[in-house]
């Protein structure tokens, strides 16, 4: 292999013609050979590899063809070593970053079951063919959808995916991140709803259960006088895990409403004693047995939120994740009270004005930057809103620490009439926040080209004030406040029927 790409393209190409159909133990040395080729062709090209011209589509049709057989019989034979299967595999999971028709063979649903297959039979070993079983299942449903249908639709589902779910609780800690991936695809997925609640309470009891031991393994107590708050030793793959894992939530969530009530009805079934209650509230236990599972959720996702990490970028990628799974969790009953009582809501605040602060730092940066950082400030908004909207102390909470104070009256009688003018024209549109207490960083954000985040905003605030229209006002500025001021006091209601009873009365008239 050179450092030619169009060299490297046509040697791999042709070893992958002179391939032999079948597989057999006599002609391994010819597919390790063409196998090393390709996959050492794919690392100089940086994953970019393609097949040459003279060989073209003829070449990738018949890899195709020719690697999904191979992994088929040595799923059922064995005759290679775990060495050659696992590039077998690798290559599999490479030439899947690709789409085309001549990758057929590979997205049958044959094929996918014999990866399905795989994953279970080495489930719990870590080794490579684990690994790329999973790796393969990933890249192959990523973003085709017929190809998810295809596995929710022609593979018994015993076979399919209550297999795959299945293995949650035996992947390998090096696995289990892609697991992860691999499930949220297909439950988030268009052919998603083909899939039961009822098997998705299975696999989200089985998710929280595994990132509570992964929690409790990786965290260690500090003491406090609050409650212990934790500091955790988050390595790449353990943050990994616990991300993809309650991406996995999220999407389950939002996708299959059932699943939530399922979850409450079955915790009422298995109800702890009010003793056993209030042992289980004082210790946050994640790994007792006899903890409900939304409250273990809600212990895990108060272990993330307080927890602290050396690595604030890899933290904060799973705090907005806990804010996700917020979006639908918080709104168990008693949940937001919890959430209080524990501290868990006076952090939130804490950790939304950070990327408030991000935002106002970077708010002449790349739009992609900003754009980035209001993605991760939106699950945020949302949820300090309904927790507010159904909590009282959690509104209390937040508003003593977000308005602690407002911007003193200021003496108009040493100013002349002209300044007086101009400073209660100021107060009032500009409001008495002042510029170092935290709420002021929401502010601007009323007035947000993303209209999501100028709404939720303007929601948040207007919540907290109680819906009292002065205070709000006084807060904010009327500049700021009057397009959410015109929202609750009903005016654009009205104009809104205003608007309508016009163009019926125009298309009535024939214009």
């Amino acid at each position: 292999i050179s450092k030619n790409r169009k060299s490297n393209n046509f040697i791999v190409s042709k070893h992958i013609m002179d391939l032999p159909a079948e597989v057999t133990s006599e002609n391994s040395e010819e597919w390790n050979a063409s196998l090393s080729a390709f996959l050492e062709a794919s690392r100089k090209a940086a994953d970019d590899f393609k097949f040459s011209e003279e060989y073209g589509k003829e070449a990738k049709a018949k890899f195709c063809g020719t690697l999904a057989q191979a992994i088929s019989e040595q799923e059922k034979k064995q005759t290679w070593d775990d060495e050659l299967f696992s590039k077998a595999l690798r290559a599999n999971c490479g030439i899947m970053r690709e789409r085309g028709p001549e990758l057929e063979p590979l997205l049958s649903a044959e094929h996918i079951s014999t990866l399905v297959s795989l994953a279970k039979t080495h489930t719990g070993t870590n080794n490579a063919i684990e690994d790329y079983a999973i790796k393969c299942l990933n890249n192959t449903f990523y973003g085709l959808d017929e190809v998810q249908e295809t596995f929710l639709n022609d593979i018994p589902k015993e076979e399919g995916y209550e297999k795959l779910f299945a293995l949650i609780d035996t992947t390998g800690d090096q696995v289990i991140p892609h697991f992860f991936n691999v499930s949220m695809h297909l439950v988030a997925g268009k052919s998603g709803s083909k899939i039961s609640d009822e098997d998705c309470v299975e696999s989200v009891v089985k998710t929280i259960n595994k990132l509570s031991e992964i929690c409790n393994a990786a965290e260690k107590p500090i003491e406090n006088e609050t409650w212990g708050i934790l500091e955790c030793k988050l390595g790449d793959k353990v943050q990994t895990t616990i991300e993809n894992g309650l991406k996995y939530i999220y999407a389950v969530g939002a996708t299959h409403q059932g699943v939530l009530p399922l979850l409450q009805e079955n915790d009422a079934k298995n109800k702890p004693s009010d003793e056993d209650i209030a042992d289980i509230v004082a210790k946050l236990s994640l790994t007792d047995p006899k903890v409900p599972l939304l409250d273990k959720l809600g212990f895990l996702l108060i272990h993330l939120l307080m927890s602290s990490c050396s690595d604030r970028k890899a933290l904060q990628a799973i705090q907005h994740q806990v804010f996700c799974v917020l979006m639908f969790a918080g709104n168990v009953p008693g949940f937001a009270d919890f959430l209080t009582q524990k501290g868990a809501i006076a952090k939130m605040v804490d950790l939304t004005v950070v990327v408030l602060k991000d935002i106002k730092s970077f708010e002449k940066a790349d739009f992609a930057i900003r754009n980035e950082l209001l993605n991760t400030l939106l699950p945020m908004l949302v949820v300090m809103n309904s927790i507010a909207e159904n909590c009282e102390s959690a509104k209390c909470v937040m508003s003593d620490k977000l308005f602690p104070y407002e911007l003193s009256e200021p003496d108009y009688s040493e100013m002349n009439e002209e300044e007086a003018k101009k400073a209660q024209n100021d107060r009032h549109m500009k409001g008495t926040t002042p510029e170092e207490v935290p709420g002021y960083f929401l502010i601007p954000l009323m007035l947000s080209y993303n209209s999501n985040i100028k709404r939720f905003t303007g929601e948040w605030i207007w919540t907290l004030c109680d819906g009292d229209n002065g205070l709000f006002c006084r807060r904010v500025g009327y500049g700021n406040g009057v397009h959410m001021m015109t929202i609750k006091a009903g005016m654009m209601g009205e104009i809104l029927k205003k608007q309508e009873e016009d163009r019926k009365k125009r298309q009535a008239d024939g214009q």
